[in-house]
């Protein structure tokens, strides 16, 4: 890899993710060991780049970049909301795990509307 353009490399390192992920979700159950390394890789890997994303386009001050880190999060979660709504659609859930899911939902509420005004509904766990 040395020798080569970085933006490059990272092009095709998630390329190359893209496809693994879709062949996770297709094929027989791989090696858990193996799973893990690539876990931890991809672990430490997003939030080296993760990081450093947020600090070159602030150009800026560390705090600014924290500012992006919390806006990406923000945004990741409308994403996995998105997402989430799929899979329920697709599977429904069991009833722990919906129970488990509206808690989460309702600390989410709290915080907002302790940091806002009231939101007008609490959903209900049961």
């Amino acid at each position: 890899m040395i020798g080569k353009n970085l933006s490059l490399d990272i092009k095709e390192v998630a390329k190359e993710l893209t496809r693994l992920e879709q062949r996770l979700r297709l094929e027989p159950d791989p090696d858990a060991a193996a799973l893990d390394e690539l876990r931890h890789a991809i672990d430490t890997t997003r939030l080296t780049a993760w990081s450093l994303s947020e600090l070159i386009r602030s150009g800026k001050s560390r705090q600014i970049a924290r500012g992006f880190v919390a806006a990406e999060r923000r945004r990741r979660l409308q994403q996995m909301i998105k997402d989430i709504c799929k899979d329920l659609e697709a599977s429904p859930l069991k009833p722990d795990e919906r129970d488990s899911l509206l808690d989460w939902i309702n600390i989410l509420r709290d915080v907002l509307s302790r940091l806002g005004k009231p939101l007008p509904l609490t959903v209900n766990a049961k």
